[in-house]
């Protein structure tokens, strides 16, 4: 969704500062391209970043991958600025119907007819539940 929202002199900026640390030019930052490129000399400081990295290793690769980075540096009030929250539902609101439907989740997510439909009641469910959706069921 990032990709969709961001304008690409944001992305374009993100990039520029993601490969001055990317020392090696892998098109991925390690821990030590990480506190070379903060420049970090005090052990204090170094857990501290360390603990940071770990955080951001969303897929906990060892390493921190460009959509990492992204998703660590962007302004997050900018992003999440009305018009983006509306261009965000829209892409989910294939239907035009003003609400969004589990199968419009699912069709935006890529999940295919062969994804368990059992699993499937279960995430929807899960969060209906916890508050993080409102589901209209069509």
């Amino acid at each position: 969704m990032i990709h969709h929202i961001l304008s690409n002199d944001d992305i374009k900026e993100i990039r520029k500062l993601f490969f001055e640390f990317d020392k090696d030019g892998d098109g991925r930052l390690s821990k030590d391209e990480i506190i070379n490129g903060f420049k970090i000399t005090s052990e204090l400081d170094q857990k501290y970043y360390l603990k940071l990295f770990d955080q951001l290793d969303v897929d906990k690769s060892g390493f921190i991958e460009f959509d990492e980075f992204i998703r660590a540096t962007i302004n997050k009030t900018k992003l999440l600025s009305d018009d983006n929250l509306n261009i965000t539902f829209k892409l989910f609101d294939k239907d035009g119907g003003e609400s969004i439907t589990p199968d419009e989740i699912r069709s935006i997510l890529g999940l295919s007819a062969k994804f368990n439909e059992e699993v499937w009641k279960e995430i929807i469910n899960n969060l209906v539940q916890n508050k993080q959706i409102e589901v209209i069921l069509s």
